[in-house]
């Protein structure tokens, strides 16, 4: 048998190193062939050699891994000084296979544990893999355990659940949301809630959101609404000048609606009318001050209580007709409280009228 050439045992080991070339951006097995301050420098193939940074050694430290130890490393790029010499990184490996697994965990509810609370939410380290993802304010529900009656600055620590909602690998970028977990919670409890209120019940809760036609309430798992007319005897201009997100208030359930999910509260209900406790004190001839609070053709709406209206007749105005918030004094002439009417005059007047408060139109006698 002939021995082969020089130039043929090059040529078989130029086609090897053809057929084995590491591919770039892809993992390949390579085995530890030496260790030094630097990192490690592996054999890849027979053919080519591979060096590991101190910073791409990922989770294992440099004396954990033994001389002849053949491991899988992800090939970074080639050398542009020495051809044939590869940047390996274990690091990039490490990452990928926590990429792959999350990816796997899109449907599941994952704990997240908070790290770090920014003004436009909060970042979170995935307790099953490691990385650290963001959940911004609008996805994430602070009426949930263990986030409930805590300051933002107390949330470092507490470990909530959350789904995935975005994951872009390109840019390390994984959005989460708490909020799609915390409203399956409370859909449930809401069904619960149906089964153990009745109308008329005494209820407390706390006020999540106002708007111009009400206030939502939470009453242990379920946002019923307090209508604006159903949110105090006296006037005012907007829900909030009289409750703020936060406020615990009592109520009495007026209206149940299990296939709509709604439940509707009168804070009015809760409380006396204050027709009703108008007390000895505001009998006929008693004298005081109030505001107008409403204006009509026929007179002005005096506030005598919160809750208790009179109009004083346009007869029996001094003058200028009163403005809006202006305070005059007035006395009691006539007084119906079963009726809800109030006959006043102003001091010094022989004149007066009486009036069903709740009803802004121009009495039947003057």
């Amino acid at each position: 048998m002939s021995k082969k050439s020089t130039s043929d045992l090059i040529a078989e080991l130029k086609l090897e190193r053809k057929e084995n070339y590491p591919e770039l951006k892809h993992s390949t097995r390579a085995t530890v062939i030496a260790k030094s301050p630097n990192g490690l420098y592996l054999d890849m193939a027979r053919a080519f050699e591979g060096h590991v940074s101190l910073k791409e050694l990922g989770d294992k430290n440099l004396d954990e891994y033994s001389i002849g130890e053949v491991i899988e490393v992800f090939v970074a790029a080639e050398d542009r000084n020495q051809p044939g010499i590869f940047k390996l990184s274990i690091k990039q490996l490490e990452e990928n296979h926590k990429w792959e697994k999350l990816n796997s965990l899109k449907e599941q509810e994952l704990e997240l544990k908070i790290v770090k609370v920014l003004k436009s939410g909060v970042e979170v380290e995935i307790l099953e893999t490691k990385q650290i993802g963001f959940i911004p304010y609008g996805y994430l529900d602070s009426r949930e355990e263990p986030l409930k009656g805590q300051d933002k600055n107390n949330w470092l620590g507490l470990v909530i659940r959350g789904k995935i909602h975005e994951l872009e690998q390109s840019r390390n970028k994984i959005i989460l949301n708490h909020k799609v977990i915390a409203e399956k919670i409370r859909e449930t409890r809401a069904k619960e809630i149906f089964n153990e209120i009745s109308k008329g019940q005494r209820i407390k809760g706390t006020v999540v959101r106002t708007a111009d036609f009400g206030v939502f309430v939470d009453i242990g798992g379920l946002d019923a609404l307090v209508p604006s007319s159903e949110l105090s005897w006296a006037r005012f201009k907007k829900p909030s000048d009289l409750v703020k997100v936060g406020d615990e208030i009592e109520a009495i359930i007026f209206k149940i609606d299990p296939e709509k999910s709604r439940v509707a509260l009168s804070v009015k209900q809760a409380q006396p009318d204050p027709w009703s406790t108008l007390g000895s004190d505001y009998g006929v001839g008693y004298s005081g001050k109030g505001k107008v609070v409403t204006q009509a053709d026929f007179g002005v709406f005096i506030e005598v209580l919160p809750g208790v209206e009179a109009l004083l007749h346009k007869s029996n105005f001094e003058g200028e007709e009163p403005k809006l918030g202006d305070e005059i004094e007035y006395q009691i002439i006539n007084l119906e409280t079963n009726k809800k009417r109030m006959g006043i005059k102003l001091v010094g007047h022989d004149q007066g009228t009486e009036v069903e408060t709740s009803e802004e139109k121009e009495p039947e006698h003057v």
